[in-house]
């Protein structure tokens, strides 16, 4: 909006009015994704998915649909890209990643534990199966014994709270978990200040904005080296095959044991998203695909000549 364009907000669950708009773009599979790609209108329509897991049947047929009838997809990762491989014409596909107001994440010089103070590992994102909690979980089990170890889970999806705790419990680490739940976004940096170590071991992700914040809070990354991870840390985390217990467990024990060398890569890291990842660059990305579209036929258009 403060680029001059008049920009309106709405829910999946909107009932569509007759006004018409320049560009409608629809973010995420759910409603409107089949709404937008069946109606005939006169707007553009531009798709953003945010995730690169194989839907079920039913929404795999919606995003078919979507494929073929969006004027413009956004993916959020060039990894993403390759994945649409010849399904989608390369002329329709451009890679906007997600922007961080870097200001809101302030750097934070890391430091070894102090005596008598854990390792404190951080994991924010969902309890759902495709996150790998379990995974975690059982990795900080085969941590060397001697190693004070505390597990911090912020989520905002409990789906799987109940079944992680009694994971913890018959693991013997329920003293060791904290289930901290929702946490205002406004609190977020703080807890990534206290953390020595950011872990996402999930099996599915597209571009995961909690790795975005934890490099510009200097936090070191451990993370599953899926879809556009391994772009975000850009050699500066530590990657790991999602679902290998035993491989998360090394990593965790290398970072703690070379910590100074995870703390001089987190700043490189810093560096490195404060650059690549701001707001007015995907700003400008956007703005400039959306010209590109309205220079075009529209493919609904085209669809009616034919």
């Amino acid at each position: 909006m403060s680029r001059g364009v008049a920009v309106d907000t709405r829910p999946h669950g909107w009932e569509i009015s007759r006004r018409h708009w320049d560009i409608v773009h629809v973010h995420h599979l759910a409603h409107q994704a089949l709404v937008q790609s069946v109606i005939r209108a006169g707007s553009r329509l531009v798709f953003t998915r945010h995730s690169t897991e194989l839907p079920a049947t039913t929404r795999r047929l919606v995003l078919e649909l979507m494929y073929q009838r969006a004027d413009a997809l956004v993916v959020l990762s060039e990894a993403e890209r390759k994945l649409l491989g010849q399904r989608v014409s390369s002329d329709r596909v451009t890679c906007i990643p997600n922007g961080i107001d870097g200001a809101r994440w302030p750097y934070v010089q890391r430091r070894y534990p102090a005596p008598g103070e854990p390792w404190r590992l951080l994991f924010v994102g969902q309890l759902v199966p495709v996150k790998n909690v379990d995974v975690l979980l059982r990795a900080v089990v085969h941590l060397d014994p001697s190693l004070a170890v505390q597990l911090d889970l912020v989520f905002h999806n409990n789906a799987q709270e109940h079944e992680l705790r009694r994971l913890a419990a018959d693991l013997g680490i329920e003293g060791q978990v904290r289930f901290v739940g929702q946490v205002d976004h406004e609190k977020l940096p703080a807890l990534y200040a206290q953390a020595h170590v950011l872990v996402l071991p999930s099996r599915l992700e597209a571009l995961p904005s909690v790795i975005t914040e934890a490099e510009l809070s200097g936090v070191p990354v451990i993370a599953s080296a899926v879809a556009g991870v391994p772009e975000q840390l850009d050699g500066h985390g530590t990657l790991v095959a999602p679902g290998d217990t035993r491989e998360l467990t090394r990593a965790i024990a290398r970072v703690f044991g070379a910590y100074d060398e995870a703390i001089r890569r987190a700043i490189s890291a810093a560096a490195s998203a404060r650059s690549r990842y701001t707001i007015d660059a995907m700003i400008d990305g956007h703005l400039a695909l959306y010209r590109q579209v309205l220079s075009r036929p529209s493919r609904r258009f085209l669809e009616r000549r034919l």
